[in-house]
């Protein structure tokens, strides 16, 4: 009798231990979370890397309609202990850190057809929880969903201008020891608008359509540009035979 009571207790004990512990969890300074019950959101814990009280309350708001209770960790470092219904209820931990995305080099064409190799990358943050668990879900699924976007806009935006605007900010002159090299470089194009307005309009256009899923692109950069191989043997021989002529002289 005495053994069947103490396995009952204990039996009651661990039940009681798995209750408690499934009901109290943590949000710390690196995470944002969504409780799901039975599938369907019906908590979200924002942990904004920006504190911008207008971007949290246009969620909250987005929440309040939805009839999905939100909560925001306080402080810049702060963590923070939460309730929910064992078994029942499921958190979703999601990352609330800068994160990377580098992309694949793309061969685009410029407006003076010329094609180059473009390799990008960018940084984002998860800006709607709710949102990019609905749409992405997983960290593999935003880069995904950021492989199409950026990639798009960036061939977009480059294409539309001619190389020189991609290769270079300003036209500040170009340092040759041959003075006709200097002369003859610095006579050629111009730049009207530059390489850094060409990453802004593509971090723009990306964030905009990055929003529908969750996601805020703070910035896209412009890594690396090469040229194809056959522009490159064409640059190469335009080189020799301007030296040849600097040389003839």
């Amino acid at each position: 009798m005495n053994i069947k009571k103490t396995i009952r207790n204990s039996v009651l004990g661990l039940a009681a231990f798995l209750a408690i512990n499934g009901s109290i969890y943590k949000v710390d300074q690196t995470e944002q979370a969504v409780i799901t019950r039975f599938g369907k959101p019906v908590r979200v814990i924002l942990n904004p890397i920006l504190r911008n009280d207008e971007l949290s309350d246009k969620l909250k708001e987005n929440y309040q309609s939805r009839k999905v209770k939100y909560d925001v960790v306080p402080g810049l470092l702060g963590t923070n202990l939460y309730a929910k219904w064992p078994f029942i209820e499921t958190i979703h931990r999601l990352d609330r850190r800068l994160l990377e995305w580098d992309g694949t080099p793309e061969q685009v064409p410029t407006s003076d057809k010329r094609y180059i190799w473009v390799d990008m990358a960018a940084r984002w943050v998860i800006h709607d929880p709710l949102k990019y668990l609905e749409t992405v879900k997983t960290f593999q699924g935003a880069q995904s969903k950021l492989d199409d976007i950026i990639d798009s806009y960036g061939r977009t935006v480059i294409s539309k201008y001619p190389l020189i605007e991609s290769v270079r900010n300003t036209n500040r002159e170009m340092q040759f020891e041959e003075r006709e090299l200097a002369e003859e470089a610095n006579k050629g194009e111009k730049v009207s608008i530059g390489r850094w307005e060409i990453e802004r309009q593509i971090t723009e256009s990306s964030r905009n359509a990055c929003l529908d899923y969750g996601i805020l692109v703070e910035n896209v950069m412009i890594k690396r540009i090469n040229y194809v191989d056959s522009v490159k043997v064409d640059i190469e021989k335009r080189m020799i035979a301007e030296r040849d002529r600097i040389a003839a002289k």
